[in-house]
């Protein structure tokens, strides 16, 4: 639900037209004590506490202090995120199925291949559709998502009003949603640098952290959990022609 919400909210009140938005692995380590001691209540609560603070940043321009961030700090940002993204998939490798592993070298196969036949459609979004279809149809021996974690389908409309009262976790919910307000913002304009890198058209950083912020808080409004612009996934679909 929060991925709908995100990405229908964020093109319409954003900085650009077409933003890819996912939670990232820099605010995921901060909101990671926070869902252990306080659930899934305290982070949609720090979600929207997160909202208004990135608004206050968006109106106080506070984004373009990261104009005079150096290029090598950008470029050591988007290595270590290559890094991390990495060093989170590794215990996913081994031990898997066969079938898994051949599911895995076909689609690389594909991904790799299909952009010399077409770039009209993304390979890996072709390869993702065709993959799925081969796998249900032939009921191949493959590993789920839920083989891994348990995914909840239950949706927690308006949560958050039901602990209105309750001070504390207001409290803890205010100094965890700042936090992830200024490293979803710093987080934010970097993409946004190498995003202009990309596309040579500048971006207005101070729209974007007001775009992310409504929508983070529609987002809590109706259960969901924060979001922010990707560098990963925007640099790739740059990679295939998209425009931003």
């Amino acid at each position: 639900m929060s991925t709908g919400i995100i990405m229908i909210v964020i093109s319409i009140v954003g900085n650009r037209s077409l933003m890819i938005s996912a939670p990232s692995s820099g605010v995921s380590l901060i909101v990671a004590p926070l869902v252990s001691d306080s659930g899934l209540v305290g982070l949609i609560m720090a979600t929207f506490i997160m909202g208004l603070t990135q608004i206050i940043f968006g109106l106080c321009r506070l984004n373009r202090l990261i104009d005079i961030v150096p290029q090598g700090v950008v470029i050591g940002f988007m290595n270590a995120l290559g890094i991390i993204l990495l060093s989170s998939q590794l215990e996913h490798i081994f031990p898997s199925t066969i079938t898994t592993y051949g599911i895995v070298v076909v689609s690389f196969v594909m991904i790799w291949g299909l952009p010399k036949i077409t770039n009209q459609i993304p390979s890996p979004l072709i390869t993702i559709v065709v993959m799925s279809i081969v796998t249900w149809l032939f009921q191949l021996n493959s590993e789920l998502v839920k083989d891994i974690s348990m995914v909840q389908l239950d949706f927690n409309l308006f949560i958050m009003f039901d602990h209105i009262m309750n001070r504390q976790l207001w409290l803890t919910a205010l100094v965890y949603g700042i936090a992830m307000a200024i490293v979803a913002t710093i987080q934010n304009a970097l993409t946004e640098q190498v995003l202009d890198q990309l596309t040579k058209v500048e971006s207005d950083v101070s729209k974007e952290s007001i775009g992310q912020g409504i929508a983070n808080i529609i987002t809590s409004f109706l259960g969901g959990i924060w979001w922010k612009c990707t560098c990963r996934s925007i640099a790739i679909q740059c990679c295939y022609g998209w425009h931003f």
